[in-house]
Order: C-alpha cells, then sequence, then structure tokens
C-alpha cells in the first residue's frame, strides 16, 4: 500500500475522513432528561354520600380499595414497582409489590388513610396518599412525583385520565 501522499485529493480527503473523520460530523452529547418534582391531585365525580351525618358535616366518603387500585395500576404500568413504604391506617405494612396491597387491603377494616412510597429507580419516586373521609371541596388521592422524567410524568397522568380522573397538576423543578 503507497503512502497517502502519493494517491489524488479526493482518494486523500477518502483516508483522512476514513481514519479520523468528517469535520461536518459531530458527535451529540447525550443530553440527561430533565427531572421535575411534580404533585398531583386526582379528582372524581362523585356521588351522594350514604351517610348524612358526612353530608351536613361537607365530607364525602370514597371506595378505599377501587380508588387504590385504580391509582396503583397506572403507576406499576409506568416502572414504578418497588414498595420503599407502606402506611394503612397508621401502621406499617410489609410489601415486596404494590399489587399485594390489593390483596392485603379487606383485611384492615375500618382503614381511614393510606399511604405509598414507591420507586422505579434510585432517582425516582412516588408518594402516594388516599384518603376515605375528605372534605368534599378537596381531593381523595394525591401523588407526589419526586425527580421525575417528562415521559414519566404524562405517561402516569394519561393514564390515570383514562381512568376517569380529573387531574390537577402543580409542577416545581
Amino acid at each position: 500500500m503507497n503512502p497517502p501522499w502519493v494517491y489524488g485529493p479526493k482518494e486523500v480527503g477518502e483516508w483522512i475522513g476514513a481514519t479520523y473523520g468528517y469535520g461536518k460530523e459531530k458527535r451529540k452529547k447525550e443530553e440527561t432528561p430533565k427531572r421535575e418534582d411534580v404533585r398531583i391531585r386526582l379528582f372524581r365525580r362523585r356521588e351522594r354520600t350514604s351517610n348524612r351525618f358526612l353530608a351536613i358535616l361537607g365530607y364525602c366518603e370514597e371506595d378505599l380499595e377501587d380508588l387504590t387500585g385504580s391509582v396503583i395500576e397506572p403507576l406499576y404500568r409506568s416502572g414504578f414497582k418497588k414498595v420503599i413504604s407502606a402506611e394503612v391506617g397508621g401502621k406499617r405494612i410489609d410489601l415486596k409489590n404494590p399489587r399485594d396491597l390489593e390483596r392485603s387491603l379487606p383485611k384492615h377494616e375500618g382503614i381511614r388513610r393510606l399511604r405509598l412510597i414507591l420507586a422505579k429507580g434510585e432517582m425516582e419516586r412516588v408518594s402516594i396518599k388516599i384518603r376515605r373521609f375528605y372534605p368534599c371541596r378537596t381531593h381523595p388521592a394525591e401523588i407526589r412525583i419526586e425527580k421525575g422524567s417528562k415521559e414519566d410524568i404524562s405517561r402516569i397522568s394519561n393514564l390515570l385520565r383514562r381512568k376517569g380522573f380529573t387531574l390537577k397538576i402543580r409542577r416545581s423543578s
């Protein structure tokens, strides 16, 4: 093989381009996705409360099992499958999978509050607060996403809307 100075300018340019790369092609830096902290309040269409005492006080009642299942499923689908902590009625319970919560809820009767913290990876966390009795002007459930990517946040909000929730989203970076 002859050295490059024996060839013509076209061949030399091709050789340099093959060896060192062309100047036109620049490598794109891989951008880390922007992380956001988001607070999502969930509202549902309310039916009249069967308990007159609660209606007089201005409180509403939700079916906790139904609400929990419809909130956890979109989070599970979007990858939040690791349970960090779970509190049912102020008592900590041990769970490995968020779907185990639906099975363990009927054991605990008279539950008023439920708190869960789920994780997707090392950075992304979701904390969920669900109330059985709540003032009718407020929300029964709240989801806080810490350091979530925009794709995850939009995926979760779309799945929750399909479940029939009305969302109020508050973003803080």
